[in-house]
């Protein structure tokens, strides 16, 4: 007897968890800044520098990287630092031999003046991880034997055919407008990746979006002039195992960012030079198709079959939902000129399952700087709350919906009427996976048949069908096969009815 059988690969999720941690820390902000007035504004991102499983624990270890523009006696200057923190979790669902990822961002961050030389710092960070693994399941796809009957299912499992860690570096330059004077120093700014796209290609991953490049900065005689650019950019990540529009799971974060300024071909500090370092994990997927043996059964021999469950993922749909805000608020103060930058973060306050797909709920904080007649900055922060849908279609229980955060796209422009009109374009990302199980032999013992009990079978009977039967059932208990049941009362299809008269022949 010659069993054949397929290895299944599977890329198993077995656990995610979620922590929130706070962080509270003071800077003495150093002889080499001015004093501090009163605070504007604050920013910042996290960097995951470490991800682990040890000893029985996960292990996470990182950065915020928190950035604060203040006023001072006649100007403004600004002051950037970092807090790590070192994390241990005990993670049950996670094994020592699982692939971690983690993600991280900011709920809250606060930056409060202490005196004029001193700043206490708190935020609030959201972690969170997922442990997966590589499960491989031998199944049998079918068996050589003299007359062999076999019942046979074909499924469809979601592979992981690549995974890879890397990074991209975004660096962009542009020359200040001409009617702009000379940077003396730059005061402050901000870069943000803004309308990611990243696709799969044949042999590697596209990644496209703009870097939005704001801020501000003194001329040598103390006036205050923005920054602002919005630059494309473009990048590939080789990934041999790749092929053109295969499903892909990808965190993008932020690693890194600075900005410099340097001399033009006449001398002047015209040309500014940004660099975002944004940290890739890649996951890519295919589905591919396995014949399973459900059942199986010969007049001449005893079969043993042993069974097992095998657990499968199926690949449902990766959907990219935008979610669009505009609306007008009061600006907070008068005689303001302009905006000097618009910059916003995204946050996913609750998930719920509808009969047909998903609702999610949670807002988008805009944080904007403007400038004055009197060339004052100031700043304000808008909440814009969102509720929106995504219908799935043939929505079931058993469908596992990932949801994240995507590319967030935001602007802010003066009225007329003393008012700022913000918009936003939010993108939530959902990956939507169906959770499947199934009986599959796994082992098959051959034995000699009862010969006593084949022959005391009727050679010929006749059979009236009841609820619940099937051709293949009855055509194993007999020792027939369903072809012949089908030749011998002329059935063209396997269904039949309750009550259904057959004439069943042994073919042993």
């Amino acid at each position: 007897m010659d069993i054949n059988k397929n290895c299944v690969h599977m890329n198993r999720t077995t656990g995610e968890l979620t922590q929130l941690i706070t962080l509270d820390e003071d800077f003495n902000i150093g002889d080499s800044k001015k004093e501090i007035i009163s605070r504007i504004k604050e920013n910042g991102y996290t960097v995951i520098e470490k991800c682990v499983q040890r000893d029985g624990k996960t292990v996470v270890a990182g950065q915020l990287v928190f950035a604060l523009l203040y006023a001072t006696e006649g100007g403004y200057d600004s002051y950037n630092g970092k807090i790590s923190f070192e994390e241990n979790y005990v993670f049950y669902e996670a094994g020592d031999g699982d692939v971690l990822r983690c993600k991280a961002g900011i709920v809250d961050l606060s930056i409060n003046i202490i005196n004029n030389k001193k700043i206490n710092v708190k935020a609030v960070v959201e972690i969170v991880i997922s442990s997966s693994c590589i499960v491989h399941e031998d199944v049998i796809s079918g068996m050589e034997m003299e007359n062999l009957q076999t019942r046979m299912d074909t499924i469809t499992v979601m592979q992981l055919v690549a995974a890879k860690r890397d990074i991209l570096r975004v660096r962009e330059s542009y020359n200040i407008p001409a009617d702009n004077p000379n940077i003396s120093r730059v005061v402050w700014y901000e870069l943000d990746t803004m309308g990611i796209d990243a696709k799969t290609l044949d042999g590697a991953v596209s990644v496209k979006g703009n870097l939005a490049i704001a801020g501000m900065y003194e001329t040598d005689n103390g006036e205050v002039f923005c920054l602002e650019k919005m630059v494309p950019f473009s990048g590939v990540i080789d990934l041999p195992e790749c092929i053109e529009k295969l499903p892909m799971d990808i965190i993008i974060s932020t690693n890194d960012k600075s900005l410099i300024v340097r001399q033009d071909g006449n001398g002047e500090q015209r040309i500014v030079d940004a660099e975002v370092i944004l940290g890739l994990d890649i996951k890519v997927y295919d589905e591919k198709m396995f014949d399973i043996m459900k059942d199986a059964y010969s007049p001449n021999y005893e079969l043993n079959m042993y069974m097992g469950n095998l657990e499968y993922d199926r690949f449902v749909m990766k959907s990219s939902l935008n979610c669009r805000l505009e609306k007008a608020y009061d600006v907070p103060w008068p005689n303001i000129n302009s905006v000097l930058n618009c910059s916003g973060r995204m946050h996913i306050d609750e998930i719920r399952r509808t009969d047909t797909g998903i609702a999610i709920e949670g807002d988008v904080t805009a944080d904007v700087l403007f400038l004055g007649t009197d060339n004052n900055v100031s700043f304000a922060r808008y909440e814009m709350p969102f509720d929106e849908n995504l219908e799935i279609a043939e929505m079931q229980d058993n469908f596992d919906i990932s949801v994240k955060q995507g590319s967030l796209n935001i602007s802010a422009n003066i009225l007329g009427n003393g008012n700022v009109s913000i918009k936003s374009n939010a993108e939530i990302i959902v990956f939507v996976v169906e959770k499947n199980s199934t009986e599959v032999i796994t082992e098959v013992e051959a034995i000699a048949p009862d010969y006593d009990k084949i022959k005391n079978l009727p050679s010929i009977v006749g059979y009236i069908t009841r609820e619940g039967d099937t051709l293949w059932d009855i055509a194993k208990k007999y020792c027939t096969t369903i072809a012949q049941i089908r030749e011998s009362n002329e059935i063209t299809t396997d269904e039949i009815e309750p009550g259904t008269k057959l004439l069943l022949t042994k073919i042993c």
